[in-house]
């Protein structure tokens, strides 16, 4: 929806919050694939910071942080399309 429409990134399920507001950007949680337990979150500001891209694409190789058979949610806070 965009800056215009409430400048917010929600990721809730089942009443559980796992991002509320959220940063500028991509925001990220995954979640592990069987007991659904939060794995890692982050935001990354790829329009503000010339280096979120490169972290972002950095922290899907990582393992521990996207392990396989997890599920990813992703919500955009402002701008995304950059």
């Amino acid at each position: 929806m965009g800056y215009r429409h409430g400048n917010r990134a929600m990721i809730s399920i089942n009443g559980t919050k796992y991002i509320n507001g959220g940063g500028r950007g991509l925001n990220i949680v995954t979640l592990d694939g069987s007991t659904h337990k939060k794995v890692f979150g982050a935001s990354y500001d790829t329009y503000g910071d010339g280096r979120a891209s490169g972290r972002l694409a950095s922290d899907m190789h990582n393992k521990s942080r996207f392990p396989d058979n997890c599920i990813v949610i992703v919500a955009a806070k402002d701008e995304a399309s950059r």
